[in-house]
Parts: C-alpha cells; structure tokens; sequence
C-alpha cells in the first residue's frame, strides 16, 4: 500500500505541476486505501485543471466524470476491466477531490457492528475506523482483527516476520548461524560463487564475502556492479544524478550528497532523484499530513511531518495560513508568534518601562511606596524584597495594619518554652521544636544525637529491626536517615509486585511474543528473550520492543550529544565517548557532569541539588538542627559566652531569654538558676 501511494504521489507531482500538494496527497492516500472512485495512476488534466485518475487496466472504464461549471472535464472513470462488461465506478473531478458518481448517500458501519476489536477497518463510505489497540504483548490479526499472541498469527513458522492489521512487521523468531529463512523455515544457507564477470569482493549471501578475480591491465572493478570496466570517471552533475552514492567509472564510488547535494528535509533519495516523501503509511491511511497521530494498531505516537511555509497544521492536516499582525492582536512591544511559524517585533520600550503582557508598563518600588519588609508587587510582573523586621524587638511585617510595612507585636503573656500553654494546666514543657509565642518561632533546644524532634519530645531514632519487618525491601527514610533492609527471597523482587520497598514474586513470562533482546521487571534479573536478529534486522527495527524487524537507521540521530543514548530509529545508539570517572550524562546528552557531596556543601543541610540532575540529603554533625537548609551551630553555651551566663550548663543570666542564632531564627535559653523542666 505504502508503495502505491509513494508512487502515486511521484507520479502526481511530476504531471500535475500547478495541483496543490495536499491535493495529490489526499487523492494517492484513496489510492492506497483502495477508495471507490480510484484507479492506480495519476495523470495531467487539460487546462492545467488538476490531477484526474485513469483507470490502470487495459481497458478503461465508461467516462462519468462530469463537467464542470467552467467546462473543465470530468476525471475518468477508475477500475474497469480489461473487457469492458464491468466499467469502472466515478472518477475524480479534475479540480477537487470529491467522489462523484451521482447521487450518494452512505450509512457508516461500525467496529461493533462489524466485530472487530483492533485495529484500522474501512467504515463502508470511504474513510476509515480505529477499533482499538492490543495490550500485553499481543497483535492484531489482520483475518479477524481480534487480539492475539504473536505465536497464534505467525502460525506454524520457526523464522522470518507476518504483518499485523496495520501492516507492522511481526517476528516469528530467527535461524542459527550459517542458517537462512525461507517460507517460515530455517535451512542451510548456500553461498554464492562468483559470477563469470564478476570482481572484487562480493556478498555470498550467507553473512561472508567472495573475492572475485581481478580485471585486466587498463580496466577497473566498478565499486556499484562488480564488472570490470575501462577507467572513464565521471561526476553525480555527468550522470544528472541529485543524491545517494554512485560509481566514480575507475572503481570507487561518488558521494552525490556531499557539496551542497542531497535532498531537502522534506524529499527522499529513489534511484538517484529527489522526490517528496510522503508520510509514514499510517498517516497515509488516516489521511493525515501533518503533526502527531495515534497509530491505529499500537496507539503508538506517529510523526506525520510539517507544513511548508504559509501553511498549519489544523487537526493534522496542512492548510493556507494567513499571518496575524501586531495592530490585530493589541500588542505593542515585544514579539508574539504570527500563527504561521513566524515571530513579529511590536516594538520596545522605554528605558525605565517593562513590557508586561504585551504592553509597556512603569513598574514601582519599596522606596516608591514606603514600603520595609515583606515582597511588595511593583506591577507589571514584578516583585521585590523590601526587607525584614527586628524579631528581637518583637517587629513583625505587617502588624501595624499596614502591608509589608514593620510594626510592633505583642507576644502571648506569659508563653514560653517551659510554658507552652500559659491557660492550661499540667502541659509539659517543649524540650525541642519551634515554638510561636504570637509574634515569631522560638526554637525550645535540640535533641542529643542518635535521637530526633516528635511532637516537641526528643524520641530515640527507629533501628534497622523497628523498619524491616516482614516483607519490607530497599532503602527506607526516617527521620533520622535511610535504614536498608536486607534483600527479598528467590524469585521475588524489591517492587516488582508493583509496591515500593515491598518485595513481590517476579514474573516469568516477559518473553512471550518476543524474540529478542531483554526484558525485566522492578527488582528483578533481566530475562532474555532471544540471542539475536538475522541479517539486516535489528531488535525492535519493527517499531515493536523485544521483536526482530528491518529499518534504516538514522545516521544523524546523536545529533550533538556527546553521551548518553538516543534511539536511531533501530535500536537504542551510544553517544560520544560517555561520560567517565563517576560523571553522569545530563541535558539530555548535552554534556558530562560529576556530582557533588556533602562535602562540597559544608553548612548547608536537608534537600540538596547535586549539581548533576540529582539530589543528596545532607545532615548537620552533632545533633546541630538544621534550619532553612542551613546548619544553625549557635546554642546558649554560646549565647551565655557572648550575653553572660555558663556555657557548660548553657543557661544566661538574664533577664534577656531570647537571642539570634545566625540562622534568622530566634533561640530561647534557661535563666540560670531556674529549676529545669518536669
């Protein structure tokens, strides 16, 4: 079908200088689908009206194409037979696209109606229906199109590929070596022999090569035929070809694409010409020429192209695009999108405006506005940090009633951490934590290593036997770090039953439908599905994981990567040299980067970026708290030492109780003298 098309599309736009592309495209993709109305080849009109479709057999079908208003020709009638007793339905008007065969009137089927359950089915009126996708491994059965494992549709064969609903590639499995396949059978592959023309070093189609006799004096193997041939070279403008590889006449070959030659992103390289490359065939068999689609069989993504310039993608379809402008869309500074693939410049600001949605706008400031704490909102989609407030002094951002202006706060009387709630009776003092006493946190102490801050107790941090009961796998967080637990029985794995850190049985039937590659599981060995591919096949070619399919891989496809890996259309490919020494590939292959440790952050705690797309938690040496990210040192040993007090019982002298503790926090200490809490 795809071949058709591609051939019906060529062939179109060679004859059809002045019909539109999409036209040619949607008229070769009924070809292809084998719509009412259609024949195989298409031709030139008169009047340069369009492309019209004849019919390809030997004899043409009866005219019914009518004319139209302007006494342009009808297209001809497609599909008669060679003996005229069966004329050929409707043909095409040579200036559209619709079917005409006289009155029409058509009542779709459907997918239930017709009992199918996958794949793509024509609906009865000449457009097409998707019926669904298969899941777990299994395939579409183009018969019945019915679900079902790739070992029921390839039948009885031990080698080779059948076709699916959609026309995708199916492994039936691979030969051995020195083994080749025919009819869905393995047997003992027989080299070739050289021919008696035949020179150089030649294929002998088991996997080795022949090498032929040489060619006289004067005379060279051409590197395309194997013959020997005088020395006449030549060049890809000598021989008019725009594209691929050729010979160079004295044994080597020309690289026509190199020097400015090849072919346009859009166009492909047939037989040394370029031509426009139609869509993958399942956007063909939507009828679809642009965008991303759903492919019918797989529900996988499928690219369908791009428009050319003045033209959208409208549900992936090309259509004429006419560019917005600046004036249409009240935008006057800044650059907006056109609609059409274009940018517009609206125009720029002054120096002390922001353009802001389209427009110029005067942002403010704290200064402006008065303004000293808080984020104040300049406008224009601006903010700015107009300060903080003296915590000390009970200054809060805002309590004067005015916003992110400081006024003064006045604490809950009576609260503390030895008295955390003044109006009830036998609450128990707060040995850790922050406490907010109605104007700001105080922080009420820290716990001794080995234990952590719960519900403001200082609690022993859980050991390895309180995590691992039974069943539980991997890496667990407390609060006071991660815990391992020791791996999962035979046969199970760490998740594999779907569960974090849960172990679950691991599978054993990954491999059915598969013939290739290896398959695993969260937590489980990695199976293998197969030693190998045949020749000019690859795992996963098809477009289907884990199964034996032809490609072509892309040449291009790392692109400027220098590691990591990308898919070239065959199999997953390697990047650059890689990344060494513990570096991880980041920026999706852009470069190399080492991750950092906690000892590159001293000071700093919790939730870190580790400088190479992942994350480290750091913690603060001896029972220090971390605050905000960073490690707080400062304790009342240290404020007694500064304020007056004893450092070794880390109370002060007071009456000052609260103090910075250079972490923008506030730090409470016992007056010393003060019988310590109940």
């Amino acid at each position: 079908m795809f071949t058709a098309a591609h051939r019906c599309f060529t062939r179109a736009r060679t004859g059809a200088r002045r019909a539109r592309p999409t036209t040619i495209f949607l008229l070769c993709a009924m070809c292809a689908l084998g719509l009412p109305a259609c024949s195989g080849k298409v031709g030139h009109t008169d009047a340069g009206a369009g492309p019209s479709l004849e019919a390809d057999g030997e004899a043409d079908g009866a005219q019914t194409g009518d004319d139209d208003a302007a006494g342009n020709p009808g297209g001809d009638a497609g599909g008669g037979d060679a003996s005229g007793a069966n004329p050929g339905g409707g043909g095409l008007d040579a200036g559209d696209t619709r079917i005409d065969s006289g009155p029409f009137s058509c009542t779709p089927t459907s997918c239930e109606a017709q009992g199918r359950s996958c794949g793509r089915i024509d609906d009865g009126c000449g457009s097409a229906l998707a019926c669904g996708v298969c899941s777990g491994g299994q395939v579409c059965d183009p018969t019945t199109h019915q679900c079902t494992d790739a070992a029921t549709l390839c039948d009885m064969a031990e080698c080779g590929a059948t076709t699916d609903a959609c026309e995708g590639l199916v492994g039936c499995g691979s030969c051995a070596v020195g083994q080749v396949c025919r009819a869905g059978h393995c047997e003992a592959c027989v080299p070739r022999v050289c021919g008696a023309t035949q020179c150089g070093s030649v294929a002998d189609g088991c996997g080795g090569t022949l090498d032929c006799l040489g060619c006289a004096e004067g005379e060279a193997c051409d590197a395309i035929s194997h013959t020997c041939k005088e020395c006449e070279p030549t060049s890809c403008l000598g021989e008019g070809v725009e594209c691929g590889s050729i010979s160079d006449g004295c044994g080597g070959t020309l690289d026509c694409n190199a020097g400015g030659g090849g072919c346009e992103r859009s166009e492909s390289c047939s037989q040394g010409r370029c031509v426009p490359t139609l869509p993958p065939a399942e956007c063909v068999a939507q009828g679809k020429n642009c965008g991303a689609i759903t492919h019918a069989c797989t529900g996988a993504k499928v690219e369908c192209g791009t428009c050319a310039p003045g033209e959208q993608c409208v549900n992936n379809e090309c259509t004429s695009c006419v560019p917005t402008s600046c004036l249409e869309k009240n935008v006057t500074c800044g650059q907006i999108s056109d609609g059409c693939g274009g940018q517009l410049r609206c125009g720029d600001c002054e120096s002390d405006e922001t353009c802001h949605q389209g427009a110029c706008c005067r942002a403010t400031s704290c200064a402006a506005q008065g303004k000293n704490c808080g984020t104040l909102d300049r406008g224009c989609g601006l903010s700015e940090d107009c300060g903080r407030c003296d915590a000390l002094n009970n200054q809060v951002c805002g309590a004067g009633g005015v916003a992110n202006v400081c006024g003064t706060c006045t604490p809950t009387p009576g609260l503390s951490c030895l008295n955390p709630r003044p109006n009830q009776s036998g609450e128990p003092a707060w040995e850790c934590g922050d406490l907010w006493d109605g104007c700001k946190n105080v922080r009420c102490g820290t716990c001794e290593s080995g234990e952590y801050c719960s519900e403001h107790s200082c609690t022993s941090c859980p050991t390895q036997a309180d995590v691992c009961t039974a069943g539980v796998c991997g890496t667990i967080s407390t609060p006071c770090g991660n815990v391992t637990c020791p791996g999962c029985p035979d046969g199970e794995g760490c998740g594999a039953g779907g569960t974090a850190n849960v172990c679950g049985p691991c599978p054993t039937n990954l491999c059915i439908g598969k013939d290739c590659g290896t398959r695993r599981v969260t937590g489980c060995a990695e199976v293998s599905c197969g030693a190998g591919c045949g020749s000019g096949q690859t795992c996963g070619g098809g477009g289907v994981a884990n199964v034996c399919g032809s490609c072509t891989p892309r040449a291009d496809a790392c692109g400027t990567r220098v590691c990591g890996s990308v898919w070239n259309g065959c199999e997953m490919l390697a990047c650059g040299a890689g990344c060494t020494g513990g570096a991880r590939c980041v920026n999706d292959g852009a470069a190399c980067r080492t991750p950092t440790s906690c000892s590159d952050h001293v000071g700093r705690c919790g939730p870190i970026d580790d400088g190479a797309g992942g994350q480290i938690n750091c913690q603060c040496p001896d029972a220090i708290p971390c605050v905000g990210g960073t490690c707080c040192e400062y304790s009342c040993g240290d404020a007694a030492t500064q304020y007056g007090g004893n450092p070794a019982l880390g109370c002060v002298a007071g009456p000052q109780t609260n103090f910075p503790d250079t972490c923008g926090g506030i730090i409470q200490c016992p007056v010393c003298g003060t019988p310590p809490p109940i």
